[in-house]
């Protein structure tokens, strides 16, 4: 995720250069490939470890890094919107828009089901909840924003109105999941 919001960050800097351009692009492309490589690591790592270990020897919070995955895929399409759509056109609209779809499904997938099943499958008491326990929730949010991004790329105004939509609903479960986490934590913490 911090490689992608360098390239981000770099590339909207309000006076920068083409050498910071050209900066930007060189990390969002090693952001592709270390999120490539990642993938395929924890790809490979569920594959191996399940048949290994059971869910309930594996550590409770372990699971729940899963959910930085669809926040790194939102800042790629962020980068995707951002460089790709005007230098490769049409295609790169429909790319960056599919990717979307993928990352709205993937977080919102992630926030109501990891956390649950760490709730489900393992003792958690409440004095063991830590910061963690948001990161899944937070990729709704993430998504959403990205989502308002990638809106204003799209030429068919019913895709506009769609991924709004959608963008708004990410954001409200997102939000409402965070609030009530931390009024939980807060008044029996």
């Amino acid at each position: 995720m911090g490689t992608s919001i360098v390239s981000s960050l770099l590339f909207n800097l309000p006076y920068n250069g083409t050498w910071l351009y050209w900066i930007s692009i060189v990390i969002f492309c090693l952001n592709v490939t270390l999120f490539t490589i990642f993938w395929a690591i924890s790809r490979l790592e569920i594959h191996l470890l399940s048949r290994i270990v059971s869910i309930h020897d594996r550590p409770p919070v372990q699971s729940l890094f899963t959910g930085p995955f669809p926040m790194d895929l939102a800042t790629i399409v962020n980068m995707v919107v951002f460089v790709c759509v005007p230098a490769w056109g049409p295609w790169a609209t429909t790319l960056a828009w599919t990717l979307w779809w993928i990352d709205a499904v993937l977080a919102a997938m992630a926030c109501f089901f990891l956390p649950f099943v760490v709730m489900y499958k393992h003792d958690s008491e409440l004095s063991q909840i830590t910061a963690v326990w948001l990161l899944p929730i937070v990729s709704t949010i993430v998504a959403a924003a990205t989502g308002g991004i990638g809106a204003e790329i799209l030429p068919n105004q019913q895709h506009q109105l769609w991924t709004i939509i959608v963008s708004y609903v990410l954001w409200g479960t997102g939000f409402c999941a965070i609030l009530s986490m931390s009024f939980i934590v807060g008044c029996w913490g």
